[in-house]
């Protein structure tokens, strides 16, 4: 099977967590923003990640799963029973993440240009992206930035009782399995971790290492303000 992703999509990281964590290999392709690799293209009729291609023996064909549950679901009924209880995060972790929505995207998407990353290694790619996101943000991208200490002091304060939403320390700690809440906050939070000026509680550094270590998905450098990496 293989499975096309964009590196810094949380939807793509939920979907190779759950691969990760019941041993499924996968083929993980990546690729620039807008450019499709052309025997995928012209089969599909979306152009969104994360896309999972399988074959069918029976047609010899292949079949396109571009619904980040529906592959979530797939995935969690192969290799012994399934390993999440259901496919959407509480209620609590959902609104969590709806009160920073809006500053964490504002945080995130100016620094992801710096990171060298797959889904913008052409300057095509780069400038469909930044064209998307500063309408999406309403701002330049460089505008963002600049604004980064006004972002950081509403996260931070929200920071600070996720770890309890999450209840981290029960996981790290091997007192509970691995939940769709977590599935969901990872990516996220590995997100936000490009933030340079911005420090997570020690308490949600080592659930993140946890997952990374669990998953194999490494965690991002840091990114400043100026675009510098640290």
């Amino acid at each position: 099977m293989k499975l096309y992703v964009f590196d810094s999509c949380p939807y793509c990281v939920r979907v190779r967590m759950l691969a990760a964590l019941k041993n499924i290999p996968l083929e993980i392709v990546t690729f620039p923003l807008g450019q499709w690799p052309e025997e995928v293209a012209e089969k599909i009729e979306k152009t969104t990640v994360p896309m999972l291609e399988m074959h069918e023996p029976a047609t010899g064909e292949s079949r396109f799963i571009q619904d980040s549950t529906e592959i979530l679901m797939i995935l969690d009924g192969m290799n012994g029973a399934p390993m999440l209880d259901g496919y959407q995060s509480s209620q609590a972790l959902q609104n969590w993440f709806d009160d920073v929505k809006g500053t964490t995207s504002a945080l995130c998407y100016p620094r992801m240009p710096f990171l060298s990353l797959p889904e913008l290694s052409s300057e095509k790619a780069l400038a469909m992206f930044s064209g998307m996101i500063e309408g999406k943000l309403g701002v330049t991208l460089e505008q963002a930035l600049a604004k980064t200490g006004e972002y950081t002091s509403v996260v931070a304060e929200h920071l600070q009782t996720l770890a309890d939403v999450l209840q981290a320390e029960t996981l790290v700690n091997g007192e509970r399995a691995v939940s769709m809440d977590d599935i969901h906050a990872f990516p996220e939070l590995r997100n936000l971790m490009m933030v340079a000026e911005l420090e997570l509680p020690k308490a949600l550094l080592r659930y993140m290492d946890y997952l990374s270590a669990q998953t194999g998905i490494t965690l991002y450098v840091k990114v400043n303000a100026e675009g510098a990496l640290i």
